[in-house]
């Protein structure tokens, strides 16, 4: 029976009708005819690293958000802004996303966490399904950093 369920939520997120990262209420009104309480058990319940291991079918991406296993990752590309403090560390950042930013001892280091920190913003823009920027890359020469969700 559940099984049932999972074939159809996969079949829901590959025709469009599931956002990329979804809960329990996108999965109702996406595959209708379960019991109120099988939708907001079953995500948990197949998510990765799930205590009663159960098949996984689900990423966690952020409290009661989900998003499909196997499915096409989107690539998003910034431009990113590194500058030498006073100290000697690095800081980078991204125009494009507001308060996104980090630091590190090393330019590596300082790209390295931004493309961490840049990951994690988008992917609660997405859990709240929020427009990603489609702007920040002007030309071949910026520095970018590449992030895959």
């Amino acid at each position: 029976m559940l099984r049932k369920l999972a074939k159809e939520i996969y079949a829901a997120g590959k025709e469009g009708e599931l956002p990329p990262i979804f809960g329990p209420g996108d999965v109702e009104k996406a595959c209708r005819g379960w019991s109120k309480r099988t939708y907001s058990v079953f995500l948990p319940k197949h998510r990765i690293g799930n205590p009663g291991g159960e098949s996984e079918l689900f990423e966690r991406v952020a409290p009661g958000r989900y998003k499909l296993l196997g499915t096409k990752r989107r690539s998003f590309v910034f431009a990113a802004a590194l500058e030498q403090d006073a100290d000697g560390r690095w800081s980078s950042w991204v125009d494009s996303l507001p308060g996104c930013a980090a630091w590190g001892y090393t330019e590596e280091e300082a790209l390295m966490a931004l493309k961490d920190a840049a990951e994690l913003y988008i992917e609660d823009m997405l859990a709240l399904e929020q427009e990603v920027p489609t702007h920040g890359v002007d030309d071949n020469e910026s520095r970018v950093i590449t992030v895959r969700l």
